[in-house]
């Protein structure tokens, strides 16, 4: 009785013999003026049609990404009256939240005292993070002035920190979504730089300043930022010189790894 090995071997036998003879098939075909005629200009047509489908999305992608860059920019334009400040307690604002701020502003800030300040509207935002994490949320307000966000911005650097009994209050300028990510990828190296020391700044829409050695940088890629701060922290590091110790531990160490191969060429008398 045959077994299932046999009948499996016998039908790949025949699936082999069957695709050999499809194959064989489909050269003659190729060699033949029909398919010169009609087939060869079809897949030459079909390929062409592919290459300009793919330039075609490519094009689309371009295209796309230039209407985000316009969208984000048209945002952020909009956006350029409004402050965010961080850290304020909930309910502090009651119903008023704009009244407060201006009472309120020149005792966070002295240096805004007389400016007359005026806010059009104010609120805070909410994205569940928040909530969730029992910080208080971001009160976004709008200035009717554009000049006075410029103030606050700068003042608030100046008198940093920015101090409500326990909190620290932070100010920060208002972007759109896209604009605010490319921002926030340069917190890394920003982080680094202030801990040396060194005092950088960021240009909108992205892009990072630094003064260093009387030469002023920029760069508008984070990781071109982040590796010159790493450079300059491993030259700043003092060279600590090698204990004794160590020393010894490493020579026998490449003793014993000599003895062990290559025993053979050393000569120990």
């Amino acid at each position: 009785m045959p077994s299932k090995a046999d009948d499996s071997k016998a039908h790949c036998k025949f699936c082999s013999t069957d695709i050999r003879a499809h194959l064989k098939d489909m050269k003659d075909h190729n060699e033949t003026k029909k398919h010169k005629m009609r087939c060869l200009p079809t897949v030459k047509a079909f390929t062409l049609a592919v290459r300009e489908d793919r330039q075609g999305i490519v094009e689309l992608q371009k295209q796309v990404e230039k209407l985000t860059q316009k969208m984000a920019d048209m945002e952020d334009r909009a956006r350029q009256n409004n402050v965010r400040l961080v850290g304020l307690p909930e309910s502090l604002e009651g119903s008023d939240a704009a009244g407060y701020l201006k009472a309120n502003l020149a005792k966070w800030i002295p240096s805004l005292a007389g400016r007359g300040i005026e806010i059009d509207r104010a609120h805070r935002i909410y994205n569940g993070r928040e909530q969730n994490s029992g910080r208080p949320r971001t009160l976004i307000f709008r200035l009717l002035r554009w000049q006075d966000r410029t103030a606050i911005l700068r003042e608030a650097r100046k008198a940093y920190p920015v101090k409500h009994h326990k909190s620290t209050l932070l100010f920060f300028s208002d972007y759109s979504a896209p604009t605010t990510t490319k921002r926030k990828g340069f917190n890394p190296a920003i982080k680094d730089a202030r801990d040396m020391g060194l005092q950088p700044f960021l240009i909108y829409p992205a892009t990072l300043k630094l003064d260093h050695g009387g030469k002023k940088l920029t760069f508008d890629c984070p990781q071109k930022a982040e590796d010159l701060i790493r450079s300059l922290k491993s030259s700043q590091q003092p060279h600590r010189p090698e204990s004794y110790a160590s020393a010894v531990r490493r020579c026998v160490y490449w003793f014993y790894f000599c003895k062990k191969n290559y025993s053979s060429k050393l000569d120990y008398s």
